[in-house]
């Protein structure tokens, strides 16, 4: 084979694995934003205990609302030299943001059978 025959066999698996990596991280990008608002409604739930209050305030504390919030301030609040260093940071977080995502619903998953 030649090399561009490599070159191109190349380009082609590094692209698979991206679409696959992807198709793995969308469900859990996706139901993260809406699970965060969960613990919020928990609040308003009869019978809770100080233990369950706690609990809701540290997944409110972990959730996309406050992961998006602080991006959001931490952008905002940047001079326009420094958004364009966020911006570049922010280049290939995607992975990193969906293992956050399904540790944090693993774990409000769990709580929320065993609450």
């Amino acid at each position: 084979m030649s090399t561009a025959t490599i070159s191109k066999m190349e380009q082609l698996r590094r692209d698979v694995n991206r679409i696959t990596l992807w198709m793995v991280m969308t469900p859990f990008l996706a139901a993260w934003p809406i699970a965060s608002f969960l613990p919020l409604i928990n609040f308003f739930a009869e019978g809770q205990t100080a233990l369950s209050i706690f609990m809701n305030i540290f997944f409110l504390g972990t959730s996309f609302l406050a992961v998006a919030g602080g991006y959001a301030f931490a952008y905002l609040s940047a001079t326009p030299e420094a958004r364009l260093d966020i911006d570049k940071q922010r280049r290939g977080s995607a992975p990193l943001l969906a293992g956050c995502a399904f540790v944090w619903l693993t774990f409000f998953t769990l709580w929320g059978f065993l609450n």
